[in-house]
Parts: C-alpha cells; sequence; structure tokens
C-alpha cells in the first residue's frame, strides 16, 4: 500500500467529519424553539442599541479620563508590546489590575480601535449574557418560554445597562463567561466550560474570588446530585467529574489570584500592596491580610457598615429587579459576597451605587441565584409562572424608574448633543499626533494613544497619581516638561463656584499672560496651548520634602495646609468621573 492513499483517506475522513459537525450545528440551530430566537433578537437589540449609545457618547465628548483614557491607554501599549506605564494614572499597567484580557484586544488595536470600540465592544458582550441566562433558565425551570422571561429581564436589569455607560472597564466582560461557565458546568460541557472559565478569569484578579466560591458550588452540586446509593469518588475513571471539576476550580483560582496579588502586583507596583487596598479599605487596613484579619477580629463593624441606609438601598436596587427571587438561591448568591462585601464596608461611596462598574462581579451570582433558587424551591408550574410575571413586572418597572436606557429616568446620563462639540473637534486637531499632552477629563479619551498623556491637573500637580500617597511619589513624580501641549475645558478646570486657590493659581501660570503655553485657541471656554517655556516649579509637595532628580525646586506648601490639600485632591478625584449634571 502506498503512502498517497493512505494520506487521501485520512483528508476524506477529516473533511467528512468536519461536514458533519457542521451540518450537526445547523441542525441543532434550525431545532431550536422560537424563544431561542427570541433570546438572540433581544441580545442582539441591546448591543445595538447601548452600542450606539456608547459610541455617540464618547464622539460628544461625555466619557472620562477614569476609567475610558485610562484603559484605551494601557491596551493600546499592550497591543504594541512596549513598556505599559499608564500616564494617566501614575502606575503600571500590570501594577493597577491583572487584566489579561487586554491581549485578546490587541489584534483590533492593531486594526485602529479606540474609546468607541470599546464602547461597543463592551455593549455586545453584556447584551449576549442574555443567552446563557436563557439556556440556564431553559434547562433548570423545564421551559424554553421561562428561558426567554429571564434573558428579557437579564436585558431590562438596570445595574448592566449602567455599565454600558459608565466608560470602559475590563471586569465588565466578567459576566457573560460566567454565566456561561456556570450553564456549561450544570450541562457537563467541561470543554467550554474550561474556555469559559479562563476567559472570565483574565478579566480581573478578582474575578478568581467568584471562581473560588463557585468550585464550592460544584463540589456540593456534585455531592448532593449523586445518585443513591453510590459512592462518590473525585478521581477514579468514568467517575461524575464535577467534584472533581469544582475541586480543580477552586485551588486553581485561589492559586491565580494568590500570584496575582502577592506576585504579579507588587512586582509592577514598586513592591507595594494593590492601591485599592488602601482606597476602599483603608480603615481596616493598609494590606490585604490586614484587612481579612480586621474584619474578622471585628464583624460587628462589617455588620454596622452593611445595615446603613445607603447599603440597604444598595442591596434593594440589586435584587427588586428580579422581585428578591435571588434570595431563593442564597448558596449561589455567595459567589457575590467577596465584591458584595468589599462595597459595603468600601470607603468610596460610588461602590455602593449601581451606576458603575462595581456590580459587575456581583450579576451573575445574582441571576444564577434567581435561577436555581427556583428551581431548588419552586416546583410546580403555576408557581414559577407567576414567579417569572413577577420577576418581568419588577424588571421593566424598575428599569423605567432606574436605568440609563432610552425608556429610563436616567436616559438623560446619555450626552446626546453637545453644542460645543465643533470647536471640540477643532481644538483637538490641532494637537500633534505624538505630542506628550495634559487635558481635562473630557478630553482625555481622545487623546489618549501616545506614550505621555495626562488627566489635569497631573502632571503640573500630582493628583490620584500612583498609589494616591501624594507624600512619597518620589521619584515616580511626573514631569511637568513632559506636556508639550495642553487641552482644556474651562469648565472643567475646577469649580467656578468655589475655585481653589491652589489650581487656580496653576493655571494662570500656565495660561497665563506670561505663562508657560502660548495659547493657540480659544473658543467657547476651549483652550489649546502650545509650550514656550520650561515649567519652573513641577510638583507640589509638603515643606520639608527632598526631590531628588525632579528637576528644579518644587513648590513648597506649610505642613498645617498640605492636609487641606490632599483632602481638596480626594474631592478632586470623586469629580473627575462624576454623575452627570441635569
Amino acid at each position: 500500500m502506498t503512502e498517497e492513499p493512505v494520506s487521501g483517506a485520512i483528508e476524506n475522513a477529516a473533511t467528512v467529519e468536519a461536514e458533519q459537525s457542521r451540518s450537526g450545528a445547523l441542525r441543532t440551530l434550525k431545532a431550536q424553539p422560537i424563544p431561542f430566537w427570541l433570546t438572540l433578537i433581544a441580545a442582539l437589540s441591546f448591543s445595538v442599541i447601548f452600542g450606539r449609545l456608547g459610541k455617540n457618547h464618547h464622539e460628544l465628548f461625555g466619557s472620562w479620563s477614569f476609567d475610558m483614557a485610562i484603559y484605551d491607554q494601557a491596551f493600546w501599549k499592550v497591543s504594541r508590546f512596549q513598556e505599559t506605564f499608564m500616564t494617566f494614572r501614575g502606575l503600571e499597567f500590570w501594577g493597577h489590575h491583572v487584566n489579561l484580557i487586554a491581549y485578546l484586544y490587541a489584534p483590533f488595536y492593531w486594526l485602529g480601535a479606540g474609546p468607541s470600540f470599546l464602547y461597543i465592544s463592551q455593549a455586545v458582550v453584556l447584551g449576549f449574557g442574555a443567552v446563557p441566562v436563557y439556556l440556564l433558565a431553559r434547562d433548570r425551570l423545564g421551559s424554553p418560554w421561562i428561558g426567554f422571561g429571564f434573558a428579557l429581564a437579564y436585558c431590562w436589569y438596570a445595574p448592566i445597562q449602567f455599565i454600558t455607560w459608565a466608560n470602559f472597564h475590563p471586569e465588565a466582560l466578567v459576566i457573560t463567561p460566567t454565566l456561561f461557565a456556570w450553564w456549561c458546568a450544570r450541562a457537563k460541557h467541561w470543554k467550554a466550560f474550561t474556555v469559559f472559565a479562563l476567559i472570565a478569569l483574565s478579566t480581573r484578579e478578582d474575578a478568581a474570588m467568584v471562581f473560588i466560591l463557585m468550585g464550592f458550588l460544584l463540589i456540593w452540586h456534585g455531592w448532593s446530585d449523586r445518585k443513591p446509593g453510590s459512592r462518590l469518588s473525585v478521581f477514579a475513571k468514568g467517575a461524575d467529574r464535577t467534584v472533581r471539576v469544582g475541586l480543580i476550580l477552586s485551588v486553581g483560582s485561589l492559586c491565580w489570584y494568590l500570584i496575582c496579588t502577592q506576585i504579579i502586583l507588587p512586582r509592577y507596583n514598586n513592591n507595594q500592596p494593590p492601591f485599592y487596598v488602601a482606597r476602599f479599605f483603608g480603615e481596616f487596613g493598609e494590606n490585604m491580610f490586614e484587612v481579612l484579619g480586621s474584619m474578622l477580629r471585628h464583624p460587628n463593624r462589617v455588620i454596622s457598615l452593611g445595615l446603613e441606609k445607603d447599603r440597604l438601598v444598595f442591596y434593594m436596587k440589586l435584587l427588586g429587579p428580579l422581585a428578591a427571587s435571588p434570595l431563593l438561591g442564597i448558596a449561589h448568591l455567595t459567589m457575590a459576597g467577596p465584591q458584595m462585601l468589599s462595597s459595603i464596608t468600601s470607603t468610596q461611596p460610588y461602590s455602593r451605587l449601581i451606576d458603575y462598574q462595581y456590580t459587575s462581579m456581583i450579576i451573575a451570582p445574582i441571576f444564577i441565584g434567581s435561577i436555581e433558587g427556583i428551581s431548588r424551591h419552586i416546583k410546580k408550574w403555576p408557581n414559577r409562572r407567576t414567579v417569572l410575571l413577577a420577576i418581568l413586572c419588577a424588571s421593566y418597572v424598575s428599569n423605567v424608574a432606574w436605568s440609563p436606557s432610552p425608556i429610563g429616568s436616567s436616559s438623560w446620563y446619555w450626552m446626546t448633543s453637545n453644542s460645543r462639540a465643533p470647536q471640540m473637534r477643532e481644538a483637538l486637531a490641532l494637537i500633534p499626533p505624538n505630542a506628550g499632552v495634559a487635558s481635562t477629563y473630557d478630553f482625555g479619551p481622545h487623546v489618549a494613544q501616545r506614550d505621555l498623556s495626562y488627566d489635569w491637573p497631573n502632571p503640573f500637580m500630582p493628583t490620584i497619581w500612583g498609589n494616591d500617597d501624594l507624600e512619597n511619589l518620589w521619584p515616580a513624580a511626573p514631569n511637568p516638561n513632559d506636556a508639550t501641549w495642553v487641552i482644556f475645558d474651562r469648565e472643567k478646570l475646577y469649580d467656578e463656584l468655589n475655585p481653589d486657590p491652589v489650581f487656580t493659581s496653576l493655571v494662570d501660570r500656565l495660561i497665563g499672560p506670561g505663562g508657560e503655553f502660548e495659547v493657540v485657541y480659544d473658543q467657547k471656554n476651549i483652550v489649546v496651548g502650545k509650550r514656550v517655556r520650561t515649567h519652573k516649579p513641577p510638583v507640589v509637595m509638603p515643606a520639608g520634602s527632598v526631590a531628588e532628580d525632579v528637576g528644579p525646586l518644587p513648590i513648597v506648601i506649610p505642613e498645617g495646609q498640605f492636609d487641606d490639600l490632599l483632602d481638596d485632591q480626594t474631592a478632586v478625584m470623586n469629580s473627575v468621573a462624576p454623575r452627570p449634571q441635569k
């Protein structure tokens, strides 16, 4: 026998197998009931509506430096395989968060992707989270129509719609793969489960906390779902994989979380703990182990915080759109526990608002808890239909009452018009593509794809820079002379009704008569300046501090006033991503 017939037979067999696979997939699609197609229509509609709103929002200068410019600059740098220091944030990208999913965006950035693409891709990924919700509800509750009802409730869920508005965040992408991973685990599609779990874990390091607890739940399901009288065998050949996968998932996710938080983040953050520990949990400790220890020693403090009014409103807005049904699956809600604990104990009040991305790690467990809870506790069809009707009513009413959807009371969050947009575009056109630039936060996302781009008042006065410890910036303080151009919206420079004297004097020194920048454009409060003089005092620091290798002498502020300045800069941080004003 010659080699040609053998190789030809192998090729023919492969071709036949591929054709059978394609025909099998087509048959599966054709066999899908009407609710499946309605779910796809709902997912596509969500993607189109919110993708378009996001794109227009950005093009009309409604996006912000924090966090759109941060991630646009970071993803752009990752795609070019160059150094990944984020000048918008004063941190290395890999010392900020571990967002491995940035590499999946790299090919799109090679083709010119930017903030508009980030908005659209985020909306698409979130929208198609309706598909695993449908599949899980269909399988667990025994009806494609109930599956579609849950998919519709998902698309109406106000916290998801707010995420599409609040700029771009990699962790927002965790919702859909987490839902797919859970459905695959329950359906025992282990290869697909692995793929979706890895995608979810790549979004951000704390996604691992969700999957640690998901592993425990799979162990519990594997144990409780085994046949009566059968022995639980984890690694025996032919044994059910659920317990095995759950064990591997929990251990693997824990290891990944420790690698991220104890090795990767400190390695790229000057051996400091993640910046968000001090910012969010400063009252409990300076690192994660201190925070956890303090919470365990003083649970009364956690409980007391958890019962405050804004926390109760937060719970209501998360659970209310599903008619509180996730409480039926309280065990599955534990997957949301770490992020919920973070939100209720955080010193940052916006982490307890459904308006922002902080709900990302909570949403998938909420829908999983609702579906699994109803499956476990409500067995009769009439009762399930009644609960679904209550969920649909609650999700629709809450959407109208809270959401930024076109029918929601917060639809005005989106920028739909901007009378100054033509002048803002003219101003942007004056700035050379590779020039270092400092900008107010509405311009930041439009000048992010360059090596040196700063959010006002950086680099002239370090604010929300690095780990936010303004007394320990050196030698990593930003160099003001790196900004050879400035583009300011005077309406965003400072609060004109209550101006900060430090900021106003800084603005005068930069673009005032005889300033460092020559004003080359000034229309409708939009100012563009080109550097004509070297910056003399590069930074603000407390009296008595020593600046080494950072150029000329810094501005000196008396010790008693420096704490006030830190408080002012905290207020600036909270206004960097302000809630829209009617």
